[in-house]
């Protein structure tokens, strides 16, 4: 079922698409969905951006076009999301809260192309479905691949490609334990060899960076704003390595966490 500005939503299934899609929008938008419990027991909400094409931040702040959440639990929060986000997904928990969630769509330019089609589930309490608790996104699968918000940017579409992701984020991904499987490695490198763009930058107090271009950084002192923790290390820097292995943090060097 396809539901678009305006409308209520009570289905276990269903999709949020901007007015006319498939063909885009150039116009300024402010369109609000409503999505109501389909049953009682419904904990969580999981959102699937099949296609996302808003302009992207500007120096980190969503300014132009954002999409915001709203009516989740107090503690799942959601932050404004914008840019190039098709094939991203995010997860809402929603088991103690009653009223509506509310998906905002906001777009504050004119005579630019924007589209978006959300499929939107509903999941129940003990679902196989079901994230843990406070996961923003949830992987399944002995493989695949996790991206920041807006990475896509960098691969082109019909917007003006503003890469980076947003300011002030703070989430957690979880990897579902496949059976027979014991820990879970990471890399920025593509099995031909060729290297994934990797850049979380962090600079001192009169703006240099902390880390040298073209390499890898690790805890705290190099890495106080910007990072990704995994196996309880934080990383940043332009390269994925936390030096348990590698020691050269020029190279990329795979990341194995528990």
């Amino acid at each position: 079922v396809e539901k678009s500005c305006g409308e209520v939503t009570r289905q276990n299934c269903s999709y949020f698409v901007n007015p006319g899609y498939p063909s885009s929008i150039t116009n300024m938008l402010a369109c609000i969905l409503v999505i109501e419990k389909a049953h009682p027991d419904v904990s969580q909400i999981r959102l699937d951006f099949f296609m996302f094409e808003l302009l992207g931040p500007t120096n980190g702040t969503c300014i132009d076009d954002q999409f915001i959440v709203t009516g989740q639990n107090t503690n799942s929060i959601t932050p404004i999301i914008c840019g190039i986000n098709t094939g991203q997904h995010i997860y809402m928990d929603v088991d103690t809260v009653t009223g509506p969630l509310q998906l905002n769509m906001l777009t504050m330019r004119n005579n630019l192309p924007r589209s978006f089609k959300i499929k939107i589930t509903q999941i129940k309490k003990g679902s196989p479905l079901e994230a843990p608790r406070n996961c923003f996104q949830y992987y399944r699968g002995v493989q695949g691949s996790i991206e920041s918000f807006n990475y896509q940017a960098m691969k082109g579409s019909n917007l003006p490609i503003i890469p980076g992701y947003m300011n002030n984020l703070n989430y957690a991904i979880c990897i579902h334990k496949e059976p027979g499987y014991c820990s879970v490695t990471y890399t920025s490198t593509a099995p031909d060899g060729t290297a994934y763009p990797f850049q979380l930058t962090n600079v001192d107090q009169d703006g240099h960076p902390l880390i040298p271009p073209g390499q890898a950084g690790a805890e705290i002192f190099n890495c106080p704003d910007d990072y990704i923790v995994i196996n309880g290390i934080r990383l940043c820097g332009e390269r994925l390595n936390d030096a348990s292995v590698q020691l050269d943090f020029t190279r990329n060097y795979p990341v194995t966490g528990k």
